[in-house]
């Protein structure tokens, strides 16, 4: 008897299966390969050339940030607090000034940390503000201001999406005053405020706690835990 020629012998699927999830994990070892070769990269170049150069660099962070944030941004004196891996600099009299080049903003004391990650991200791997005096007004209209800058109802400008996405924000031992000349109040302090905001995937906690006027009564504090849709 002839064998069909027509007869068609069944092929398993298993090496060519084999073949897919080489080709997957040759594509996965590679791009994890050059995530950690930009990693140290940027390391080195963060622990030998900024670190031990930080305060030349006073110029160019001023601009980047005036650039990004679209406020004029002045840096007084800086230093290395800390080196390793993340390292910690101290800014002494940070400013922020508006078009006309009014101050709006200091902050006496601030202490960064960075790391090569969230200077790839333009953040820090926590901030921290010290002794920072803010004003909020209400003027007669009632409109906001806030360190004499208008906040209207536009959406999240860039100082805001890059201030919600620092890790961690801090501030130490403040002072908060609210004016209220839409409804012709005196002018309120709060004293000590101790404020920390920790923002991560989709959501964001924080708390304040502060010193009220003697008359409006003892410490107190608030906490709340936000989520982004």
């Amino acid at each position: 008897m002839q064998e069909n020629p027509l007869t068609v012998k069944n092929v398993s699927p298993i090496p060519n299966l084999w073949k897919w999830l080489d080709r997957l994990a040759r594509w996965f070892f590679g791009i994890v390969l050059s995530l950690w070769i930009v990693f140290i990269a940027l390391t080195l170049i963060l622990q030998w050339l900024i670190v031990p150069r930080i305060g030349d660099f006073g110029p160019s962070i001023e601009k980047l940030a005036a650039q990004y944030w679209g406020l004029n941004v002045q840096l007084g004196s800086i230093s290395v607090v800390s080196s390793g891996l993340t390292p910690t600099f101290e800014v002494n009299d940070f400013v922020l000034k508006d078009a006309a080049n009014q101050e709006v903003l200091r902050f006496p004391q601030v202490v960064a940390s960075v790391s090569a990650s969230s200077i790839v991200q333009l953040e820090f791997e926590q901030l921290s503000v010290l002794q920072p005096e803010l004003t909020v007004r209400r003027d007669k209209e009632g409109l906001i201001y806030v360190a004499g800058l208008p906040v209207k109802d536009q959406g999240p400008t860039q100082l805001a999406d890059w201030f919600f996405s620092q890790p961690d924000f801090v501030v130490e031992k403040g002072l908060l005053r609210w004016v209220d000349e839409y409804q012709n109040r005196a002018p309120v302090e709060f004293q000590q405020v101790d404020f920390r905001i920790q923002s991560g995937l989709f959501q964001h906690l924080l708390r304040m706690d502060a010193t009220p006027p003697p008359t409006w009564g003892e410490r107190f504090s608030v906490s709340g835990k936000f989520r982004e849709s």
